[in-house]
């Protein structure tokens, strides 16, 4: 019997450590979410002030964007140029991100959710729109999460 609690012991050690770490990871997960959020929020708005320049602060200098129009553009500049107004008369005046579903493995993070939008072009009524996004995020050395490939559709169609 003597024996047997002798060698139970390491084995209850190492559930200890595996449990520990478990933990650490749920209370890692919580912080890497409520981080993620904060840049998603950063971003939008940050489209709302029209500002291109912090858009872009929310991607890794390779990032890469999968607009609807399939085109690829890669590379901070190339995002900033991207998101720099091409319609003077259009402005977005509120966005949100709704995450649906959010997959952290460790410095990488999988977010798929519903974007939506209230825009207005000149002086015309606010017209409402809405998609789907699909974003991969990478944790920054200084702990902060910057979208490395960022994909949305076309609005819905209206019902």
């Amino acid at each position: 019997m003597k024996r047997l609690l002798i060698s139970l012991a390491p084995l209850s050690l190492l559930a200890t450590a595996i449990a520990i770490p478990a933990s650490a990871q749920v209370a890692d997960s919580a912080a890497a979410a409520a981080a993620i959020a904060e840049s998603a929020s950063a971003f939008s708005r940050a489209l709302e002030r029209g500002d291109a320049a912090g858009m872009a602060s929310q991607y890794v200098d390779d990032a890469t964007l999968i607009p609807p129009s399939g085109r690829l553009v890669t590379g901070r500049d190339a995002i900033l140029a991207f998101w720099t107004p091409r319609n003077p008369d259009f402005r977005t005046l509120e966005h949100s991100l709704t995450t649906d579903r959010l997959v952290i493995t460790g410095d990488v993070a999988m977010e798929v959710g519903t974007w939506r939008q209230q825009g207005q072009l000149r002086e015309e009524a606010p017209i409402e729109s809405a998609g789907r996004y699909l974003v991969v995020w990478r944790r920054q050395a200084d702990g902060t999460w910057r979208m490395q490939f960022d994909s949305w559709t076309a609005p819905f169609p209206e019902d």
